[in-house]
């Protein structure tokens, strides 16, 4: 019985991982297929005569962080689930008395 829970789990991990990883595959296609079309674009408005501004170049700046951060949290496991219950490993186990840090120090709050 525990062995199939264990198998089960690790399954779930797995399928997880998968997941992850095709989320983020996604992500860097269309970083690549939208980026050529955006430079693409910027390129071709280069005949106007108003001054030259790379304004694709800053979209994919600020799109290329957004998929920085997204490249960290699948491969270095730097933010994400995995690092949350790491974190939570961390931290002391809440007080009987519902105080502490993982506990409601807010008396209105309780149930």
């Amino acid at each position: 019985m525990e062995q199939k829970l264990r198998q089960r789990e690790a399954q779930d991990r797995d399928r997880r991982r998968a997941r992850e990883l095709n989320r983020f595959s996604l992500h860097l296609l269309a970083f690549v297929v939208v980026g050529a079309g955006l430079c693409f674009v910027d390129f071709l408005e280069e005949g106007d005569a108003s001054p030259r501004i790379d304004w694709a170049l800053w979209v994919l700046l600020f799109w290329g962080s957004g998929l920085l951060m997204h490249t960290l949290a699948t491969y270095a496991g730097v933010v994400g689930r995995d690092w949350e219950r790491r974190k939570l490993e961390q931290l002391p186990p809440p007080r009987v008395d519902g105080s502490g840090p993982r506990g409601n120090s807010d008396p209105g709050l309780e149930e």
